[in-house]
């Protein structure tokens, strides 16, 4: 779980009290089309169907990370 953290920004968007509920990484597009097809998620997505209705937004945002070294300057 992630929550806001506080920053400065010249953006023209509300800060909000929004949360991540998960993260899921690839090192490439080719490994997220993968991960798309796969058996897992064709489980998961039966799991899903089988919980009961939700009603709220779920709003998905794709990411791009850059990471690099933050201890060194």
């Amino acid at each position: 779980m992630y929550t806001r953290i506080d920053c400065t920004s010249g953006l023209p968007f509300a800060r909000v009290n929004a949360m991540q509920r998960n993260k899921v990484v690839f090192d490439e597009a080719n490994a997220l089309i993968a991960a798309l097809a796969s058996p897992v998620r064709d489980a998961m997505r039966r799991d899903f169907h089988a919980l009961p209705p939700y009603s709220g937004a779920t709003p998905h945002f794709a990411m791009r990370s850059l990471y690099g070294n933050l201890a060194h300057h």
